[in-house]
């Protein structure tokens, strides 16, 4: 049965710039009013850039963080990868494209921003989109110095045309052949929330009997080394290092890079990656619900998946706005997953608008919090289509 999300809280609102001029890329000026990144008022030169330096030209701008990386001295076999996000700070369209390397011990790919999972070699983005450039270094194939150059192409389409450029980022990585570590990084994977998880990482070295493993340390409390000597004779040293993923780690993406202290003077630090995907006893899909342009007095309905790891009633769905603009319904019967339909009535207020959605879970006194975007155009604007398409409205149906 649907009914009014109303609740007492403050909503948020972003601000809301109409009827800007278009940018070119030459002049580096993206949305009216918001400079570019990278430049700073009145010619103070940027944080990390010296008096002197070359300006960076409008593609890299859109590049973070700096446009170079140095892995340092790493052990044969690691999982070793870095990674730059590319950020539209622009009006107009910009392609990222064909990522390549120099060498074949690099090899770069694309996230896409619109579905994390993929990787691709192309992707466009509007307006503050951002995607991922992924670094990785092939430390099977390959040993010792490497320097690759890493390189994408940029491509920003204005109504004067289409400008393009390379960007060029320089890798540097030293890869052991003396150090080997299995596996070559701890992945546990997803972890249930309270789960916690543990893995066991074989280091081999060959050389001086006299090197050692004085440390590893992590920045991270939720992430926990114990380290304990197997073997040392014969032109080799063994050791066992375990990785405990404590139960209370927070929800979300896990990624930790720890560091091996060694007793090398020529390359006392050695990294190793960590990382696992924690997952939540309930799930929302997607975790930020599009509306896309309204007009007012016109409707619309989206779809929302909310999943669990076994059945459950939603008791209650509402908003913390004390606004009475959206509708939704709930199905009486435990579920493992259900699909909520959110209908919006947009008053005549134009203006983006956040607001945060709650769902009351029978039996868990925390509500599970998600969030909802949308533009209200004024009264005589058409609206514009939204990416997530038009659900029909009701009240909540099964998947």
């Amino acid at each position: 049965m649907p009914f009014s999300l109303g609740r007492t809280a403050v909503l948020t609102a972003a601000v809301f710039v109409a009827g800007m001029p278009r940018s070119m890329p030459a002049q580096g000026i993206p949305v009216q009013g918001i400079p570019p990144q990278g430049i700073p008022p009145q010619g103070i030169p940027p944080q990390g850039m010296l008096v002197g330096q070359p300006e960076l030209n409008w593609a890299q701008k859109m590049f973070s963080p700096a446009l170079k990386h140095d892995f340092g001295s790493v052990a044969k076999g690691a999982d070793v990868r870095c990674q730059f996000t590319i950020t539209n700070i622009y009006k107009e369209r910009v392609e990222i494209r064909n990522p390549r390397s120099s060498c074949g011990c690099g090899k770069p790919t694309l996230v896409d921003p619109k579905n994390p999972a993929v990787q691709t070699s192309a992707v466009m983005l509007e307006t503050n989109e951002s995607a991922a450039l992924v670094v990785q270094i092939d430390t099977i194939g390959h040993d010792r110095a490497k320097t690759p150059t890493i390189s994408v192409d940029i491509t920003f389409y204005a109504d004067t045309g289409a400008y393009s450029k390379v960007v060029d980022i320089p890798i540097t990585v030293y890869i052991r052949p003396d150090l080997v570590m299995t596996p070559g990084a701890a992945d546990f994977g997803n972890l249930d929330i309270g789960a916690g998880g543990e893995r066991q990482i074989n280091i081999a070295y060959a050389g001086a009997e006299s090197w050692k493993i004085l440390d590893v340390k992590s920045g991270n409390p939720n992430v926990q080394p114990t380290l304990v000597q197997l073997n040392r004779g014969a032109g080799r040293v063994d050791y066992m290092l375990t990785i405990r993923v404590a139960p209370n780690t927070p929800e979300g993406a896990l990624r930790e890079q720890l560091q091996l202290v060694t007793n090398d003077l020529n390359s006392p630090n050695v990294p190793y990656l960590v990382r696992a995907n924690i997952t939540p006893e309930f799930q929302v899909i997607p975790p930020v619900v599009k509306f896309g342009t309204l007009k007012p007095g016109v409707k619309k309905t989206v779809s929302v998946i909310v999943k669990g790891k076994t059945p459950f009633k939603i008791e209650q769905f509402e908003c913390e706005s004390n606004r009475r603009w959206f509708q939704a319904g709930r199905a009486p019967e435990a579920r493992t997953i259900h699909r909520v339909e959110i209908t919006v009535d947009p008053p005549n207020e134009p203006g983006p608008v956040k607001e945060t959605f709650l769902a009351t879970i029978e039996g868990r006194q925390v509500p599970i919090k998600f969030a909802g975007e949308a533009v209200i155009a004024p009264a005589d604007a058409a609206p514009a289509v939204s990416p997530m398409g038009n659900a029909g409205a009701g009240g909540m149906v099964g998947p």
